[in-house]
């Protein structure tokens, strides 16, 4: 392969692009976080898109960053239609798959000296004469995106979809009031999904509860540090067992549950 060729993962947004003035924080956090899932990768923001540049890197698992709508692996080749010729023809090459075809072109940088039309023309007449594929604009096999930025194209077939959201680390703290069960484990994603920082706090009724209660608790925790990629999860554990006791010798029983909450919701 020739070394004009850079393969990079091309991240996109949504949500962040709403953001106006600030959005510029929003992309660097985002930034952050696809670093620390990617080691070694150098990350870059151009044209409205994340680049990760893989060179001898292995390709980083983005899939658990909020914060991102998609992701291609991508060649990156200068904006000459010549060299996107050559990207469109390795892209095929490495996907060993045939059938109908489409070519799909954006240009963010307008100052390209093809319009978008054009670059579909020329390079859809490229893959028919060199690899006598049929071009099919509705139910296509094979879709090539080519993204034309101010200094670089970039040219990839496939598309993964993300999480979306927003990128953790990007709203305030917030504590989870953490059980073993499946709510409030469900709730933490859905806080992590909108940018928070997030801490738990579990309680603990040891005898009543035993060590396979907090293990759970603590699987719980691991796997909602991976969606927190860069920030860590602090998690608390508070022996709730005198608690309890105190409340079960109030008179009121019917009430027992009410303080029970309620106690909680003080600690935290």
């Amino acid at each position: 392969m020739s070394t004009i060729f850079q393969q990079v993962l091309v991240v996109r947004y949504a949500e962040i692009g709403l953001k106006g003035r600030n959005r510029h924080w929003f992309e660097k956090q985002l930034c952050r976080n696809l670093q620390a899932v990617s080691p070694g990768c150098e990350i870059k923001r151009t044209d409205g898109r994340i680049i990760v540049h893989l060179e001898n890197a292995q390709a980083p698992d983005i899939s658990r960053v909020f914060g991102v709508s998609s992701w291609s692996p991508a060649y990156m080749v200068k904006n000459d239609i010549s060299q996107i010729k050559l990207a469109v023809k390795a892209v095929l090459e490495d996907i060993h798959e045939r059938g109908s075809f489409r070519i799909t072109t954006k240009r963010s940088w307008k100052g390209f000296y093809l319009s978008s039309q054009q670059v579909n023309e020329i390079l859809g007449d490229f893959v028919v004469k060199n690899y006598n594929l049929k071009v099919d604009l509705k139910n296509w096999d094979i879709n090539i995106t080519v993204e034309i930025g101010r200094d670089n194209a970039f040219i990839s077939a496939l598309r993964y979809r993300g999480l979306g959201g927003l990128p953790v680390g990007t709203s305030s703290k917030a504590l989870l009031l953490l059980s073993a069960g499946i709510d409030s484990p469900v709730a933490g994603w859905y806080c992590l999904k909108r940018g928070a920082k997030l801490h738990t706090l579990s309680f603990l009724s040891p005898p009543y509860t035993g060590e396979r209660s907090a293990k759970k608790i603590s699987d719980i925790c691991r796997v909602l540090s991976k969606y927190s990629p860069g920030i860590t999860l602090q998690s608390y554990l508070i022996n709730f067992t005198q608690i309890q006791q105190r409340i079960k010798e109030l008179p009121e029983d019917s009430y027992s549950l009410i303080l029970q909450r309620r106690s909680m919701i003080r600690i935290a």
